[in-house]
């Protein structure tokens, strides 16, 4: 008959196994980062884990990015700077990312992050001024564009 000592290391031992033969299955086929060809597809598409990739890979983060998007841009070409695609997206772990791996708050396009999360109102634009940081006060343009909200933050 099996002790209690057992029965409480018996689902320790399968939990240990469990992850030494997942960290070998992605040493002998390791699974890609990304999928995305730009840094604009992993903001857009993926997690942080490929907005990084891109940032360790050799992108600048604070140099605009070509995007297009049915519903972010009407389908219009546009450049802007991937912080602001971030916010665009609502995607607050590609914001932390950026802002933990490069982004300088002082180039103009990354300081539109603040207007236009603070227009969006998804709560990155606390994020951003704690993280970023900030040092000198923004002044947001007047909304303009109210189906798309990122097409009054592009570079002109």
């Amino acid at each position: 008959m099996p002790s209690i000592a057992w029965y409480l290391a018996a689902p320790a031992l399968l939990g240990a196994l469990w992850l030494c033969a997942d960290d070998v299955a992605r040493v002998v086929a390791p699974r890609p980062v990304t999928t995305s060809r730009t840094l604009a597809e992993a903001i857009r598409n993926e997690g942080p884990e490929a907005t990084y990739a891109f940032i360790r890979g050799g992108v600048d983060p604070n140099v605009p990015v070509a995007f297009r998007d049915s519903d972010m841009t009407g389908d219009r070409d546009v450049v802007v700077a991937p912080l602001v695609l971030a916010v665009a997206r609502g995607n607050d772990n590609a914001v932390m990312t950026l802002l933990s791996f490069g982004v300088k708050m002082d180039v103009p396009g990354n300081r539109k992050a603040v207007c236009l999360a603070r227009r969006l109102g998804n709560g990155i634009d606390q994020m951003i001024v704690r993280d970023g940081p900030i040092t000198a006060p923004i002044e947001c343009p007047a909304p303009s564009n109210t189906q798309f909200p990122l097409l009054d933050f592009v570079e002109r």
